[in-house]
C-alpha cells in the first residue's frame, strides 16, 4: 500500500503542476451540463486541491507523506496566489488567524523543539491558506459549484469504499476513521444545505442522513456530539429562535442513542450496564465515563508543559515533543494528546488559546450575517450556512480528536468554502 501511496502522490503532484500552469481547462458547466465551461488553471488547481484534501495518502506507514503531501497542498496554495491577479481576502477571521500565528511563530522561540514547533506551525496554516487560496481565485458561482460537486462526490466515493472490506488496500483514502468521520460532519452540513437551496432533491436529503451513518457504526463519540452540534448551529443559522424544538430533538435523540445504541453505551461508559434512569437520576459522574486513558494523558500534560506558564505556555511544538520523547511508560506509546485545545494551552498558553477561539468567533458569526441578508445569491448564502454550521461541529471534535492533525481532510473544507463565501462577495459586491 505504500507504494501505491507515493505512485498517486507524484501522480496528484504532477496532475496540480499541469493544471497551474494550464492556460484553459474544458468541463461541463455545473448549472447546465449541455453548456462547456472554461476554467483557469488556478481555477482548476483550486477544485483538485480542495476536492481532494480527504485524501492524505498517509495510512499504515506512509504517515511521513501525508506530511509530505500536506506541505505540496500548501505550496501550490501560496505559489496559486502568486498566478492569481485577485488578492486574498481576510476578513476578521483570517485577520485573527494571521494574528494567531504570529503568536505561534513567537512560539518558537522558547520552545524546546524548534522542529516540532515548525511541524506545529505547518498543521495551522493550512485552513488559512485553502481560505486564502479560495478568497482570490473563486469569483464565480459556477467554480464554486464545481468545488462543491467535486468535493462531495469524492467524499461519496470515499464513504462508500470505507465499508467495503480490503478496498482501503487498493484505493488512497484517508485511513484513519476519525478523520474520516469529522469530514462527513462537513459534507452532512454540505448536503442539508443543498437540499433546502437547490431544490429539495431527494439524493441530499439522503446524503445528508448517510454521512451520519459512520460516526454512529464506528462508534466515534466525539464525531456524533460534533455532528449534532453541527445540526443545532446549521438549523439556528436557517431558523433562529424557531430552531429551539430541533435543537431540543437533537439533544434529547443524542442522549437517548447513548443509553439505548449497545455498542456506543458500551465504549461511553465503564459499567457497560448503566441505565437512562441513572442518568436522569444524576447518578452518573465523570467517573463512569470511559475516557480511554485520556484524562491521564492530559494531567500528565498539563502538569509538564502547561502548570507554571500558563499565559504563553511551553513554546510552539513543546507538547508534542514532550510525547515523542517521553519514556514509552508514561503514555503507553500513545504520540497524540487527543485534545487540540489542550496542546494549544500547553503550547502558547491561554494567550494563544484565545486567540485560536477568536478565529472561529468571527468566521461563526459572519458566516450567520451573510446567510441572513437575504438578497445574497444562492451561492453566497449556502456557503456561508454551510461554513459555519460545519466549523461549530468541528470545533467541538478538537475537545478530544486530533482534528488540526487531520486538517486535510477536516479543517480545510469549511475554511476553502468560507473563503470561496468571501471571494463570491467580493464580486457581488462589485457588480
Amino acid at each position: 500500500m505504500t507504494a501505491l501511496n507515493y505512485i498517486y502522490f507524484i501522480i496528484l503532484t504532477i496532475y496540480a503542476f499541469y493544471l497551474l500552469n494550464a492556460k484553459r481547462i474544458v468541463v461541463k458547466n455545473p448549472l447546465n451540463r449541455e453548456q462547456l465551461l472554461a476554467l483557469t488553471g488556478p481555477e482548476a488547481l483550486w477544485i483538485l486541491l480542495f476536492s481532494t484534501g480527504i485524501l492524505s495518502l498517509g495510512a499504515r506507514g506512509a504517515i511521513d507523506l501525508s506530511a509530505i503531501r500536506m506541505m505540496s497542498v500548501e505550496l501550490f496554495a501560496i505559489v496559486g496566489l502568486l498566478y492569481v491577479s485577485n488578492k486574498p481576502i481576510l476578513g476578521f477571521a483570517g485577520s485573527a488567524f494571521i494574528i494567531f500565528l504570529i503568536w505561534a511563530v513567537i512560539g518558537l522561540f522558547y520552545t524546546s523543539s524548534l522542529s516540532f514547533g515548525i511541524r506545529t506551525i505547518l498543521k495551522y496554516i493550512y485552513p488559512l491558506l485553502m481560505m486564502l487560496f479560495a478568497s482570490a481565485v473563486v469569483r464565480d458561482k459556477e467554480v464554486f459549484y464545481k468545488a462543491t460537486i467535486f468535493a462531495r462526490g469524492l467524499a461519496i466515493i470515499v464513504f462508500i469504499i470505507s465499508f467495503i472490506p480490503y478496498a482501503v488496500s487498493i484505493l488512497p483514502v484517508f485511513a484513519y476513521g476519525t478523520a474520516l468521520a469529522i469530514n462527513f460532519i462537513f459534507m452532512m452540513a454540505l448536503s442539508w444545505a443543498m437540499y433546502f437551496f437547490l431544490g429539495k432533491r431527494r439524493i441530499d436529503l439522503l446524503l445528508s442522513l448517510a454521512f451520519l451513518i459512520p460516526c454512529f457504526v464506528w462508534v466515534f463519540r466525539t464525531s456524533i456530539a460534533g455532528s449534532g452540534i453541527a445540526l443545532m448551529v446549521f438549523f439556528f443559522f436557517k431558523y433562529k429562535l424557531r430552531s429551539l424544538p430541533i435543537v431540543l430533538f437533537i439533544i434529547i435523540a443524542g442522549v437517548v442513542a447513548v443509553f439505548t445504541i449497545p455498542s456506543l453505551r458500551e465504549k461511553m461508559f465503564r459499567d457497560k450496564d448503566v441505565t437512562l434512569e441513572e442518568f436522569q437520576e444524576g447518578k452518573l459522574n465523570q467517573d463512569d465515563v470511559n475516557d480511554n486513558a485520556r484524562y491521564m494523558i492530559w494531567d500528565n500534560l498539563k502538569k509538564h508543559q502547561y502548570y507554571g506558564k500558563e499565559a504563553i505556555g511551553s513554546g510552539t511544538g513543546s507538547s508534542q515533543n514532550y510525547m515523542y520523547t517521553a519514556p514509552r511508560k508514561t503514555f503507553g506509546g500513545i504520540k497524540v494528546a487527543h485534545n487540540e485545545f489542550l496542546m494549544i494551552l500547553c503550547d502558547l498558553g491561554i494567550i494563544g488559546l484565545i486567540l485560536y477561539l477568536l478565529i472561529f468567533f468571527f468566521m461563526i458569526v459572519h458566516c450567520f450575517i451573510v446567510y441572513n441578508r437575504k438578497d445574497y445569491p444562492v451561492s453566497i448564502r449556502l456557503a456561508a450556512i454551510t461554513s459555519g454550521g460545519a466549523i461549530a461541529g468541528m470545533i467541538f471534535t478538537m475537545y478530544s480528536d486530533n482534528t488540526i492533525l487531520y486538517s486535510m481532510a477536516t479543517l480545510g473544507y469549511p475554511f476553502g468554502f468560507y473563503g470561496m463565501m468571501l471571494g463570491l462577495l467580493k464580486t457581488e459586491r462589485e457588480t
